[in-house]
């Protein structure tokens, strides 16, 4: 078994279901088809970690998940359902789970972070080495990754997700239980038009393993 592992928080990319924010500029299909892009950009990233077990938190009907991988194989990585009322509860789970399979550093990412890349990975595993948290915040006032080197009870507890308080409120939990924490660079992930439009301009770099996005944004581009 190996020490570190990844664990990205993927839902079934059902359209009205996923993206429902870019909706009004890109349509209920197209923002599934787009955040569907990301996601399998997403795991062709962690996929080249070759030291690092890799799960996939599903969060979505059983069956939708075959359709997800299409022709790509999914022996690379192992699926476990996403459990919980909320995104606390979800993550708790997630790194319960996990850590249990004798895991020594775990880390938890979305799936709609188009910067991704392995070098983002590995540092925030070798902040590990110091820190018994790490953190990717997000300029939203969230964060795109968190790490641990063990599960922290009531880390994720009594925080107010989908808001600006989150990263703040985690810090002060931390704060509170006395473990050392250490932050990476901020990045931005894609959740509103906004962010869409400043994926298309440039202004949000985009990763160059992320190629179903590029294809994604470059037919986009196209039809305009």
């Amino acid at each position: 078994m190996k020490s570190k592992a990844v664990i990205v928080f993927v839902k079934a990319p059902i359209a009205g279901r996923v993206k429902t924010r870019l909706i009004p500029l890109l349509g209920a299909v197209d923002a599934a088809q787009f955040y569907r892009c990301m996601a399998m950009d997403t795991l062709s990233v962690l996929q080249g970690l070759s030291d690092t077990e890799l799960y996939v938190a599903w969060d979505g009907p059983i069956d939708s998940a075959e359709p997800f991988w299409g022709s790509r194989s999914p022996s690379f990585l192992q699926r476990f359902p996403q459990v919980g009322e909320g995104l606390g509860e979800r993550l708790n789970h997630a790194f319960s789970n996990v850590f249990g399979k004798q895991h020594h550093k775990v880390i938890a990412i979305g799936s709609d972070l188009p910067s991704l890349s392995a070098p983002l990975i590995r540092d925030a595993f070798s902040s590990l080495e110091s820190a018994a948290v790490v953190i990717g915040p997000s300029f939203d006032g969230g964060y795109y990754l968190i790490g641990l080197t063990r599960p922290v009870p009531g880390l994720f507890q009594n925080i107010a997700w989908s808001t600006p308080k989150v990263l703040e409120q985690t810090k002060a939990t931390l704060a509170r239980i006395g473990l050392p924490l250490r932050l990476l660079s901020t990045y931005r992930d894609v959740d509103t038009s906004d962010d869409f439009q400043s994926l298309v301009s440039g202004e949000i770099a985009l990763a160059k393993e992320f190629v179903f996005t590029s294809q994604f944004l470059h037919a986009q581009k196209t039809a305009l």
